[in-house]
């Protein structure tokens, strides 16, 4: 027999189980969708420090160039001047040594000191230029390293604390989830088993009632068919009264040749043999399980053109995956077999 209510109940809670993974799992869709946009942004940030990070080496790279250049400008009009100082000396050395050796030689060595003087001085400032320009940079280049990774720092300790966050919020929703689904789970399980031994007790009663209903009317029978034999062995007697049973007057118009009937033994003997009922009762006295196996197996057994899962579940009004847990021992048993191409099952 089928519990309809039952049946009702295990499919509302299962659309429940159901609908609230669902929720749990669009739940941890959002959470994923969240992650990934901050690690997106931290991403971007990064990309626009980097950006940031060329930009400033591009212009310092362009500063020291115009400083080498401007270098190079001085460095030339330097050696330029020289150059114009060398020719003006070289023609005063020429008009020296028209006039005279020794005031010459004198001018000569004298513009030799002038202009070893001159390139020493020159070459100080170049290089007491380079010097503070190389170390102006560096301290530059310093200064941009240590803001960049302080930043860094900065930023990644942010992230390592907010994935943390992130980590430790997931693991908890899973772990609340987990245990919302157990406690469902248990509650799903008492539920079902109080009703499966409701159930178990109104078919019992149910079935306890038929049989007696059975036997009382196999007894009626019984008395009837004795009245019966009585009356129609004994035709001398039909104005008799039976002993303790209901008088039972032949026709008034005997036929000439009238249909054997049964002996009255086996009458009894046929009485006797189990009945469909006591057989349903048999069945009822093993477990669950075994039962419901039995049950689908017969179902099977009074279709051989196969029945789908569907058509099992309609039926029986069983949840998909108690059925097929069912099914799979009734394969394993060799009791029934599936055909794959058409998903039917068939009774073996």
């Amino acid at each position: 027999m089928r519990c309809p209510h039952l049946a009702d109940e295990m499919r509302s809670l299962t659309e429940g189980l159901a609908h609230a993974h669902r929720s749990r799992q669009q739940g941890l869709a959002a959470l994923r969708a969240g992650v990934g946009s901050a690690l997106l942004d931290t991403r971007r940030q990064m990309a626009t420090l980097g950006g940031a990070r060329a930009g400033a080496a591009s212009a310092l790279h362009h500063g020291l160039a115009r400083g080498a250049a401007f270098r190079r400008a001085a460095v030339a009009g330097d050696l330029a001047g020289l150059a114009h100082t060398r020719r003006e000396s070289a023609a005063t050395q020429r008009r020296a040594l028209a006039t005279g050796a020794a005031r010459r030689r004198a001018d000569v060595q004298q513009a030799m000191r002038q202009v070893q003087r001159s390139r020493a001085a020159a070459g100080a400032t170049a290089r007491a230029a380079r010097r503070r320009s190389h170390a102006d940079l560096a301290h530059r280049i310093a200064r941009l390293l240590a803001v960049l990774c302080r930043d860094r720092t900065g930023m990644a300790a942010t992230q390592r604390v907010t994935l943390h966050a992130d980590r430790v919020a997931l693991h908890d929703e899973m772990a609340r989830f987990l245990g919302a689904q157990a406690a469902a789970r248990a509650v799903f399980a008492r539920t079902q088993r109080g009703a499966l031994r409701t159930s178990r007790t109104l078919l019992r009663a149910e079935v306890g009632g038929a049989l007696r209903g059975f036997r009382a009317a196999r007894r009626a029978l019984a008395e009837d068919l004795r009245q019966l034999h009585y009356a129609w062995r004994r035709p001398a007697t039909a104005g008799r009264q039976p002993p303790a049973a209901t008088v039972l007057r032949p026709p008034p118009v005997v036929p000439p040749e009238p249909p054997p009937l049964p002996a009255f033994a086996e009458v009894e003997t046929a009485l006797a043999a189990p009945s469909i009922a006591e057989a349903v009762a048999e069945a009822l006295a093993g477990s669950p399980r075994e039962r419901l196996e039995g049950a689908i197996f017969a179902h099977l057994a009074d279709h051989p053109d196969g029945l789908r899962t569907v058509d099992l579940e309609t039926h029986f009004g069983l949840a998909r995956i108690q059925l097929v847990q069912v099914l799979n021992r009734l394969i394993e048993q060799n009791r029934v077999r599936r055909d794959q191409e058409r998903r039917l099952y068939f009774a073996i």
